[in-house]
């Protein structure tokens, strides 16, 4: 699959692909840590406790190329180890809920990705406690040229 979705191979979508073959319907549990591939997350993740899973949700041909349309469902908790330098613990939720519609043979780096995030955590410093609350959609469109 495309890894044209994070600059600089900061993650892969592959991270999110089955290891093998699905059915258009079918789900399957994504490793926790693939979350990097989702962007810089500046809080720690408690992978233990976090659910990744992925869901094929259509498959078909447009201009002589597969695709496919994938739904992921992403609950994190944040740990309560040390984050970022100079952060203290930090404790909470990021629910992340969207997929992409791509060229699923690596043949072309077409595609349009969507993500909605929910976050609440509070995170500790040595200034005291911040609570941070995040609802924001990101979609990004990769087009071929022309």
């Amino acid at each position: 699959m495309t890894r044209e979705f994070s600059k600089a191979n900061a993650g892969k979508i592959d991270d999110f692909l089955p290891k093998s073959a699905v059915k258009v319907g079918e789900s399957w549990t994504v490793d926790p840590a693939g979350v990097k591939a989702l962007g810089a997350i500046p809080l720690p993740i408690d992978l233990a406790r976090s659910k990744i899973t992925g869901k094929l949700t259509r498959a078909y041909t447009k201009d002589g190329k597969p695709w496919g349309a994938v739904s992921l469902d992403c609950d994190l908790a944040v740990g309560s180890g040390a984050g970022a330098p100079g952060m203290g613990g930090a404790t909470g939720t990021i629910k992340m809920t969207g997929g992409f519609d791509a060229v699923i043979d690596g043949s072309s780096r077409e595609g349009t990705m969507t993500m909605s995030t929910k976050m609440d955590a509070v995170i500790k410093d040595v200034r005291g406690e911040m609570k941070v609350t995040v609802d924001m959609t990101a979609t990004k469109t990769v087009q071929n040229a022309k």
